[in-house]
């Protein structure tokens, strides 16, 4: 709820003039006044109700000829103005006139000001205009329209303007000027102040409804714990005074005692069931807690009792968002805005509905809108450099980001989407450190963890992920994304068994999970499944046409069944659809040379007649491609001098006689007395991949297995499999999605 100020200025000093005009007002229309002292040669009246009945400032102009302004506030909604001038209405203005009801232009136009009717007021003939700006001014120029109000009081000259005789009589004096000097009118008459009498000597009204009135202007302006204290204190006074109830778990609600809330709005709609404000109130603790279907049922009941009630239908609407009813959400999202077309908050809410339901463009149009109404709305900004960062603007996304984190650096959403824009511009750092802060201003979201889980895999930092994808997985069980992003990290930790029950896992959840369903043939492939592996990468494809990917490692699956054709048709869709997927170019082209190799008869008798391939001392390193001599020379160098503790015992082979050589001919080709349980063979990938990574066949446990090494892991798989450590699966099972092996995580 925000301020209801209501004051009338008089232009005069004449303060018994205007004293016997309010006793005859007071007593026809039943109303209280406080006046105050002549100040600036204006006399101000605050009458009773907030001052919001423009008909009382009728009654007094009547009575008194002098020019009067009377200023209103409602809700910090609206600020509106009516100028008497010898008795008669000269002047209004309204900055929301349809906020109540749809007005025609005529009335609008009767509504906009002219303060050039009482120019001869102001202070200098340059205030007139800034006057006329000011009323012009959209509504996105301010905040609060108490604002606005302030201003105006400012240019005209007029004290005391921002307040109303409830909060003067709940005790908010501490800006008013001359307030010893003021009398309490009441529909009887005039009251002096009483020395003897509290705060300043005014009557005060029924002290419960005070201390109520008084928690609720501490509570606008922030002062949680004097708000609790005053609406404490008039449930003491008044045990079924329903407001204070609603109140006071207003307050509870934003110091996070839900249940305490949640007990406070049902006693006030106990003792007034027609409270829709309550209900409302209600509904939004039980969504807080998780409770959606009552939440439903509270903000219905509050739009039963209050149909145009537009706080209850945008609360609502997100329920209906949250229990995947789009269309319902989009409809009341609508309503609320047809309600309340000035919220720039609404419109963000929309916007988020349309974007989870894929309407991208009507999302922006809506986020744009939220920013044009409200420029300091920092959600709006977050959600739509998430938006931006969806359709690949990344650095206008990051814009929106960090000016959502500058309006409000408590909006941990704000700093959640700027991770996630900067990990996919390759940010790892800033993405890690934004991750970071957004979970220590929300400690309990999953998908914080998830996210900053993601960019400690790629970091490398398996560990870690792990233990954030657990922890997501505590708080949202249910999350299929999280399952798959922790079966990769269990995958590249060599943990299949426990990778492939997290992949089932999503896809129990989501069984359109096309990411889950590639993951889960990396595995099964890993394991030798490979007709398992095909069904999941078919599956993939199916549902994601555009995965270039998946076509590539569909390829790969293939050329491990022999089906060269079906692999460089795959190959060929992977680069189509991703031209610069080096690893799908690299599979072709060795997929090609394979079947140039058999399709050429005379390479298939020069094959024949080619000389066996010597046995050798240490593990055989056979070169079958010479295209590129010094990408050879650095590889064997690298080899020989690894970065590490230990190096690989190899003996290299170069020979163009074994130009082309495949993984399938090479068991054919060793000599008799060979004993190799496994060779590396040097080939165009090794050469020409960035990472440059040798092939491995299995020639004992399953001959004609491979997996691929880059040169800094050779001496792992050399040391460990020569002296039969570990076993060739073992090696397989770790590779990536590439199907190389880049060592065990330390």
């Amino acid at each position: 709820m925000g301020a209801f100020y209501g004051s009338i200025h008089v232009r005069t000093e004449n303060s018994d003039a205007v004293r016997k005009a309010l006793d005859l007002v007071a007593k026809e229309a039943g109303c209280n006044f406080l006046l105050g002292p002549a100040l600036n040669g204006w006399i101000s009246v605050f009458p009773s109700d907030s001052g919001q009945n423009d008909q009382i400032s009728a009654n007094i102009a009547r009575l008194v000829p002098n020019d009067i302004l009377h200023l209103i506030v409602h809700d910090d909604d609206i600020f509106g103005y009516h100028f008497y001038r010898e008795g008669r209405l000269i002047d209004q203005y309204n900055s929301c006139p349809d906020y109540f009801d749809e007005v025609s232009d005529e009335e609008k136009q009767q509504c906009q000001g002219r303060p050039e009717l009482f120019q001869d007021l102001l202070p200098e003939p340059k205030t007139l205009s800034r006057l006329k700006t000011l009323l012009a001014a959209g509504k996105d120029k301010f905040t609060f329209e108490s604002e606005r109000m302030a201003k105006f009081a400012e240019l005209i000259g007029l004290s005391n303007a921002l307040s109303s005789y409830e909060y003067l009589q709940a005790g908010e004096r501490d800006e008013i000027e001359g307030w010893e000097q003021f009398i309490h009118i009441e529909g009887g008459g005039e009251k002096r102040p009483d020395p003897a009498e509290a705060s300043g000597g005014v009557k005060q009204p029924d002290p419960a409804d005070a201390y109520n009135l008084l928690g609720h202007v501490k509570r606008t302006r922030g002062d949680l714990d004097g708000a609790l204290a005053d609406f404490n204190k008039a449930i003491e006074l008044k045990p079924d005074l329903a407001a204070a109830w609603n109140n006071r778990g207003l307050v509870k609600q934003t110091k996070g005692d839900r249940a305490g809330a949640l007990a406070d709005f049902s006693r006030a709609i106990e003792l007034k069931p027609n409270l829709a404000a309550a209900y409302n109130n209600r509904g939004e603790v039980k969504r807080a807690k998780g409770d959606l279907d009552d939440a439903l049922a509270d903000y219905d009941r509050a739009i039963e009792l209050k149909p145009d009630m537009a706080a209850a239908y945008n609360n609502r609407a997100q329920v209906k968002r949250a229990k995947a009813d789009l269309e319902g959400a989009l409809a009341d999202f609508s309503r609320a805005i047809e309600l309340k077309p000035d919220s720039g908050k609404i419109y963000n809410n929309r916007g988020e509905a349309k974007r989870v339901g894929g309407d991208l463009d009507g999302a922006l149009a809506d986020y744009n809108k939220a920013i044009e109404l409200k420029p300091d709305l920092a959600p709006a900004y977050s959600n739509r450099g998430l938006l931006k960062q969806t359709k690949g603007d990344l650095d206008d996304a990051l814009i929106d980001l960090n000016r959502a984190v500058e309006l409000k650096p408590e909006l941990a959403a704000a700093w959640n989407n700027r991770g996630i824009a900067k990990q996919v511009k390759g940010d790892l750092e800033g993405a890690l450190a934004d991750f970071n802060r957004a979970m220590e201003l929300k400690p309990g979201v999953a998908q914080f963890f998830k996210n900053r889980g993601e960019v400690k895999r790629v970091k490398g930092d398996l560990d870690g992920a792990l233990a954030d994808f657990n922890r997501a997985i505590e708080l949202n069980p249910g999350g299929a994304d999280t399952y798959n992003s922790r079966g990769e990290a269990k995958r590249v930790s060599n943990d299949l068994d426990g990778a492939l029950a997290d992949f089932n896992r999503a896809l129990e959840l989501k069984s359109d999970f096309a990411a889950a369903y590639n993951n889960r043939g990396l595995v099964k492939q890993a394991r030798g499944d490979l007709e398992g592996a095909l069904a999941d990468c078919n599956r993939t494809i199916e549902l994601n046409p555009g995965a270039a990917q998946a076509y590539n490692n569909r390829g790969r699956i293939k050329r491990a069944k022999g089906d060269l054709d079906g692999a460089m048709a795959d190959y060929d869709k992977a680069l189509e659809l991703k031209p610069d997927l080096a690893v799908a170019r690299n599979n072709r082209d060795e997929a090609k040379r394979a079947k140039d190799k058999l399709n050429n008869a005379g390479a298939t008798n020069a094959e024949a007649n080619r000389e066996k391939i010597p046995a050798t001392e240490n593990t055989l390193a056979l070169r079958t491609d010479f295209s590129d001599e010094s990408a050879w020379k650095l590889l064997c160098a690298a080899i020989q001098n690894p970065d590490a503790e230990f190096a690989a015992n190899v003996d290299f082979v170069s020979d163009p006689k074994y130009d082309g050589l495949t993984a399938d001919q090479l068991p054919s080709m060793l000599s008799e007395d060979s004993s190799l349980s496994f060779a590396f063979i040097i080939d165009h990938t090794a050469l020409s991949h960035p990472d440059h990574p040798i092939l491995v066949i299995d020639l004992q446990e399953k001959p004609g297995r491979t997996f691929r090494v880059i040169s800094s892991a050779l001496w792992e798989v050399e040391n460990n499999l020569s002296i039969a450590n570990m076993g060739f699966d073992e090696f397989a099972d770790a590779v990536d999605q590439e199907g190389i092996f880049r060592g065990f995580q330390k």
